[in-house]
């Protein structure tokens, strides 16, 4: 696996990361089938990828791209919290962009 790929991410992060992919939402499927088999000017994406304590709807390791779907439940006093704590704590990894 390629050096800092995951940030340490722990086995229940991976776990919870698998369970994830089989419960994808409507609209994460639809962009997953177009950035799935590189079609996306030849970008390999992943589809929930555990990075460090949290799980990103999508990532691109060539570019550092990482890409969060935001339902409803992202307006939730909690939900913005956590959000805001992830964008804070991988901007510190300056090698990701979400």
């Amino acid at each position: 696996m390629r050096k800092n790929m995951h940030l340490n991410a722990k086995p229940s992060t991976f776990g919870h990361a698998k369970k994830l992919r089989r419960s994808m939402t409507p609209t994460a499927t639809i962009l997953w089938s177009k950035l799935r088999k590189k079609q996306l000017g030849g970008f390999r994406f992943r589809r929930q990828h555990p990075i460090s304590r949290y799980v990103l709807d999508f990532y691109c390791h060539q570019v550092k791209l990482g890409i969060e779907l935001d339902g409803a439940h992202h307006f939730e006093k909690a939900q913005k919290f956590y959000d805001e704590d992830r964008t804070e704590n991988l901007a510190l990894h300056r090698d990701y962009s979400i």
